[in-house]
């Protein structure tokens, strides 16, 4: 079965899963952690909580439609039964990576998971994007992680940081702010992801559906209310976290219980320091949060917090079948509880929003090399005019004030109508410092990098003028060669 196209909106998966491959995953590790062989009878990454969960898959449901094995084409199919536009993609044991033990290895599994989801998913379909893996407890190597990620990976749109972890420190601690600062500097999502269990206080609970019940849930909430309470959206009011895989439902219930708290004898401290009330940053566009399309409670969480920041998530390969998967759709937009627009922003639009996804689906975050400023377009081509005068009443062949362009890579090689790469990555612009409209420069001669300063005359090409979104980051093409000009697409990286 697939879902119809017609008078649907479209559908993007905040949420979706890959099973891991160890045999292939040894083959991504880097430098002295490189690996020739391993244990085939013990995984790469611990269990979860001790649970069999794929056994408990294969003994208690025999329905036909669930896949045991993803990679590019799997997914590929599923993205064609959903008739939905991406879908981005998190880990199924390496939801366990904040239990290893051992941090440097911890540490060099991240970056192997992150070589092989990028090679085996997302350098393979544009509609696939990557979250990558970090070592939390290696937070300088977390930071390096995040910025390879947004500057030289292909389709990373995000960083997990898993909800359980060896250390019962939770997220709000400073020691973890310098990850948080990274990813709002690079403009990377942050996704708080549910799954193990062990730990939280449901060790010896059975059967395994009372663990289930609790495993996604109880860690988020834990953790939401650390960062809330310590300050961490007031120190980084442009982070983008979302707490996935556990509902909406929970969001209210938390929410009332932090601003009772708050108001509450034990909340002098934090009335004190906090610019805001606890449910406020559930408001806010700090806080973002995938649903299950079915649950009775999406109606309050949408009451509560609006329904421009609950995202639609397949969960596939977990849980839901083909047949779930298509039904679930069709049965939310007969939701008489919820109006049309908030159903299709949480279907599709939400999740780009969160994403930092342009309209095209190509990630924003592609690289970044440093913001650069530039005034409004027509300011700026009233000024270009004048410097090219002048540079023609001079004999100079230069950029602006007759000067000679500072960055020229393959000037002298290339042809009239050629465009010239200005360097092998791309420029990150804030678009804060921007006006409504920018020209980005495609032959590759301006002096004012990435912009356009007329020096494109005579070339026989001109510059990409495109209206900037306020208060994003973008990420132009440095090469040339990017197929989404203006933007950058990871072209580079094959240059």
């Amino acid at each position: 079965m697939t879902l119809p196209t017609d008078n649907r909106p479209a559908i993007f998966d905040a949420d979706g899963h890959i099973f891991e491959d160890d045999d292939q995953m040894i083959e991504y590790y880097e430098g002295e952690h490189a690996i020739t062989r391993r244990n085939k009878a013990l995984p790469i990454f611990p269990g979860l909580d001790g649970w069999a969960r794929g056994v408990i898959h294969e003994r208690e449901d025999n329905t036909a439609g669930r896949y045991s094995h993803t990679d590019a084409e799997v997914w590929n199919t599923l993205l064609g039964v959903l008739n939905a536009e991406g879908s981005v993609l998190y880990p199924t044991a390496g939801l366990a990576c904040g239990l290893m033990q051992d941090v440097n290895f911890a540490t060099a599994t991240a970056t192997a998971y992150n070589n092989w989801l990028e090679d085996r998913y997302t350098a393979k379909d544009k509609r696939l994007f990557g979250v990558g893996m970090i070592c939390v407890e290696n937070v300088e190597a977390s930071v390096k992680e995040i910025v390879r990620c947004a500057t030289e990976r292909t389709g990373f749109v995000a960083m997990m940081m898993p909800t359980v972890t060896a250390t019962p420190i939770k997220f709000g601690d400073k020691r973890y702010w310098p990850i948080f600062e990274a990813a709002e500097a690079h403009n990377m999502a942050i996704a708080l992801h549910g799954g193990p269990s062990a730990g939280i206080g449901v060790d010896f609970q059975r059967p395994f559906a009372k663990v289930h019940t609790m495993s996604h849930p109880y860690p988020l909430m834990l953790q939401a209310t650390d960062m809330i309470w310590e300050g961490v959206f007031d120190a980084f009011p442009k982070l983008r976290v979302a707490f996935l895989e556990a509902g909406a439902s929970w969001v209210p219930f938390l929410m009332d219980r932090l601003d009772t708290e708050f108001d509450s004898i034990f909340g002098t401290d934090a009335r004190g320091r906090l610019e805001r009330r606890p449910s406020e940053y559930f408001k806010s566009d700090n806080f973002w949060v995938t649903a299950e399309l079915a649950e009775p409670g999406l109606k309050y969480a949408i009451d509560a917090i609006g329904p421009d920041r609950i995202m639609y998530a397949s969960d596939f390969p977990h849980e839901p079948t083909e047949d779930e998967l298509t039904g679930a759709v069709p049965e939310f937009l007969r939701r008489g509880d919820i109006a049309d627009d908030a159903k299709a922003k949480i279907l599709g639009s939400n999740a780009r929003n969160f994403y930092g996804l342009n309209g095209s689906g190509q990630a924003a975050n592609a690289g970044s090399n440093g913001a650069e400023q530039v005034a409004t377009l027509e300011t700026r081509i009233a000024e270009l005019e004048r410097e090219l005068a002048s540079a023609r009443n001079g004999g100079s062949n230069g950029g602006p004030n007759g000067a000679a362009p500072s960055i020229q890579t393959g000037a002298n090689q290339a042809g009239a109508d050629q465009a010239i790469a200005t360097q092998k990555m791309p420029y990150a612009v804030e678009t804060g410092a921007l006006a409504k409209k920018v020209a980005w420069c495609a032959c590759g001669r301006s002096a004012n990098q990435p912009y356009c300063d007329g020096s494109h005359k005579g070339t026989g090409l001109s510059p990409v003028v495109f209206d900037a979104e306020a208060g994003r980051t973008l990420y132009l093409c440095g090469c040339r060669q990017s197929g989404n000009k203006p933007f950058c697409d990871g072209s580079h990286k094959k240059l």
